[in-house]
C-alpha cells in the first residue's frame, strides 16, 4: 500500500529537464498532479558543465508551478550509465553475488570509480543473467549536488531506460510476445526489449544531435540555426524526387533525416539480430517509439515500412490517471517527456520489474542516519545495560571469534577454487565471443549488396529508370587508382528527355554516385545517345568503382 501522500520525481535529458508530482487517490494508486518543464539553455555541442544550467531550470520549475520541495526520485540520463548483461553458470544461490562481483571487475571500467548495482533475471532457457548497471560516481554525484542546491533531497537515482522499461511493463501487461521500445534523445538512442519477465538493452549514439550536426554540414550554418531547421522543417523523406534546378531547404532536410534515420535502422537491426542470437530473443512484434526526437514527422512511417511490425507512439498513461486540474492536451503534448517520471514514480509506489539504484554512497548513509533518529534514545539505554553485562559475555566472543576465523580460512579455500573455475568459464567465454565476432561480420558482409543496391535505387531519379546492373573487372591499369579493389560496377538505363535531360544525367546523377557509401572515384559515363527508333528517350551507360567489393 501507497504511504506517503505525494511522490516527486526529476527526469535530466540532454536539452531540458521534467519535475511532475504524483499524488495518491482513493483507490489505491496514484496519477499525475502538476508537472513543469524547462529548457537547460545549453547548447548540446558546447562541453560545457551543465550544474548551473540545472540548478536554474530546476529552481524556476519549482517557483512557477508552486511545487513544494521534498524528497525526491531522479532518472539520468541513458548516456551516463554502463549496461552490461552477464550470463551466470549454474552455481548454488550463495554463490551468485561472489560470481556477480567478479563479472562486475572484469567488465566495469575503474570500477572504484564508479556506483553499480545488479539485478537478475530470467534467461532465455531458464538460465540467469545478471544485468550490471554503472555510473561514474562524480558524475552522479554532480547532479544530486545540483538537486540538493535548489531545495530538494534525493532519495532514488535510476537510469532512464530502466524507468522506461517499468512505465512500460506497468501500462501493457497484456504484452505478447517481443515488444521494443526505441528512446531517440539528443545524444543517444536505447533499444529496449521486453518479452515476457525478460530484458535487454543497447545504446547508440546517434539521435536528434546527430540530425542537427548533419543539417550543419548540408547548409552550413551553426548548431542554433540547423537545430531550428529541424525543428521546422524537419521530417524523414521518402524516396528521390529532386528537379534539375536543385531542392528546396525542406527537402533537404528530409533527405538529411532520412540518411540519418537509415544509419539508426541499421543500428537498431544488428541490435535485433544479436539479441535474437546472443540472448536467444525472439523477433520483436511491436515497437514503441518515445524521446523527445521520436516526434520527427512519418518517421513512425519509416520504422514501420523497415521494420515490418506495427509502430506507436509510447502511452505512459494508458493505465496511469492524470488529474482533473491539468490541461489533457497540453500533457499529450508533453507525454514523451513525462515517460521517465512516470517509471521513476512507480518504483516509490510499489514494487517493479526492475528496482536498481545508483544512489551515491554517503546519500544512502545520510538517509539511513535520519531514519534512525527516533531510535537513538532506546539505543542509548540499551547501550547502558550492554556495558554492564558486557564483561559476562566476553570470553564466550572471544571464543566464537576464534570459530569464525576458522571458518573464514575454509571460505577462502572455496573461494579460491572457485575463482580458477570462472577463470576457465572466461577463457572459453572469449574463445567463443572471437568466433561470434567471425560469424557476426559475416552476417553483415551478407547484406553489404542489398544495401548498395538500395541505395542506388533511392538517387534514381523521376524519369529514370535502370535497365542493367553488373559487376565487371576494372580496366588494365586502373587497379592502383582511388577506390581500391579490381572490380566496377556497370550501369545501364534510360530516361524520358522531358523529365531528365543528358546534362542531369553527367551532372546530377553520374555525380551523385561519387557520395555512396559503396561506390568511389572515378565515375565514367561512357556511352549516352538517343535510343534508336525514338525521340524522347535516351540510353546511357555510367562505370564506377566498387569501393570494398
Amino acid at each position: 500500500m501507497f504511504k506517503r501522500d505525494r511522490i516527486l520525481t526529476l527526469n535530466i535529458g540532454a536539452t531540458r529537464l521534467t519535475l511532475a508530482e504524483f499524488r495518491a487517490i482513493p483507490t489505491g494508486g496514484i496519477e499525475l498532479a502538476v508537472y513543469g518543464i524547462a529548457p537547460l539553455e545549453i547548447s548540446p555541442d558546447e562541453e560545457l558543465d551543465a550544474s548551473p544550467y540545472i540548478v536554474a531550470a530546476l529552481r524556476d520549475v519549482i517557483r512557477s508551478q508552486g511545487i513544494r520541495p521534498g524528497p525526491v526520485a531522479i532518472a539520468i540520463s541513458s548516456q551516463l550509465a554502463f549496461t552490461t548483461f552477464a550470463k551466470l553458470p549454474p552455481v548454488a544461490k550463495d554463490k551468485i553475488a561472489q560470481i556477480v562481483q567478479y563479472e562486475a571487475l572484469q567488465n566495469i571500467p575503474s570500477i572504484e570509480e564508479t556506483i553499480w548495482d545488479y539485478q537478475l533475471i530470467a534467461g532465455a532457457e531458464g538460465d540467469v543473467t545478471a544485468m550490471i548497471v554503472a555510473a561514474k560516481r562524480d558524475l552522479v554525484k554532480r547532479i544530486t549536488n545540483c538537486v540538493e542546491a535548489a531545495g530538494l533531497v534525493p532519495e532514488l537515482v535510476e537510469v532512464s531506460h530502466l524507468a522506461l522499461y517499468n512505465a512500460l511493463r506497468y501500462n501493457y501487461p497484456e504484452a505478447e510476445g517481443c515488444t521494443m521500445l526505441l528512446d531517440i534523445g539528443g545524444r543517444v538512442t536505447t533499444v529496449l526489449f521486453s518479452e515476457g519477465s525478460r530484458l535487454f538493452s543497447r545504446t547508440v549514439p546517434i539521435a536528434g544531435n546527430t540530425i542537427t550536426r548533419e543539417i550543419m554540414k548540408e547548409f552550413g550554418v551553426p548548431f542554433a540555426e540547423a537545430e531550428k531547421l529541424k525543428r521546422e522543417q524537419g521530417f524523414v523523406g521518402f524516396g528521390s524526387s529532386y528537379d534539375e534546378g536543385g531542392r528546396t531547404p525542406r527537402e533537404r532536410v528530409g533527405r538529411v533525416v532520412r540518411n540519418v534515420m537509415t544509419r539508426l535502422h541499421a543500428e537498431i537491426s544488428r541490435t535485433i539480430n544479436f539479441y535474437r542470437s546472443q540472448q536467444g530473443g525472439s523477433q520483436p512484434g511491436r515497437l514503441f517509439l518515445t524521446g523527445g526526437s521520436s516526434l520527427i514527422p512519418r518517421l513512425d512511417e519509416f520504422m514501420a515500412e523497415k521494420l515490418k511490425i506495427p509502430v506507436e507512439l509510447f502511452n505512459p498513461f494508458t493505465n496511469m490517471p492524470v488529474s482533473e486540474a491539468l490541461d489533457l492536451d497540453q500533457v499529450g503534448r508533453d507525454i514523451l517527456s513525462l515517460a521517465p517520471n512516470v517509471g521513476v514514480a512507480l518504483r516509490l509506489a510499489g514494487s517493479c520489474p526492475i528496482e536498481i539504484t545508483l544512489m551515491p554512497e554517503d546519500l544512502v548513509r545520510e538517509r539511513q542516519f535520519f531514519a534512525r533518529i527516533p531510535f537513538f534514545a532506546t539505543a542509548a539505554a540499551a547501550l547502558l545495560v550492554g556495558v554492564g553485562i558486557w564483561g559476562l559475555f566476553y570470553f564466550l566472543e572471544v571464543r566464537e571469534v576464534e570459530a569464525q576465523s576458522a571458518r573464514v580460512a575454509r571460505q577462502v579455500d572455496v573461494l579460491r577454487e572457485t575463482e580458477r573455475l570462472l577463470k576457465g568459464l572466461k577463457q572459453e567465454q572469449t574463445r567463443q565471443w572471437q568466433q561470434a565476432g567471425r560469424l557476426f561480420e559475416c552476417v553483415d558482409k551478407r547484406t553489404h549488396w542489398l544495401e548498395a543496391l538500395d541505395e542506388l535505387h533511392e538517387k534514381v531519379p523521376a524519369g529514370m529508370w535502370l535497365t542493367e546492373i553488373r559487376v565487371v573487372d576494372r580496366e588494365e591499369g586502373d587497379e592502383g587508382k582511388e577506390g581500391g579493389g579490381s572490380q566496377r560496377l556497370r550501369i545501364k538505363g534510360q530516361s524520358f528527355d522531358d523529365r531528365i535531360s543528358q546534362k542531369a544525367i553527367n551532372d546530377y546523377f553520374a555525380n551523385s554516385l561519387k557520395e555512396s557509401r559503396f561506390l568511389s572515384e572515378p565515375v565514367k559515363v561512357t556511352r549516352i545517345k538517343q535510343v534508336d527508333g525514338t525521340d524522347f528517350m535516351t540510353e546511357f551507360e555510367i562505370e564506377v568503382s566498387i569501393r570494398n567489393p
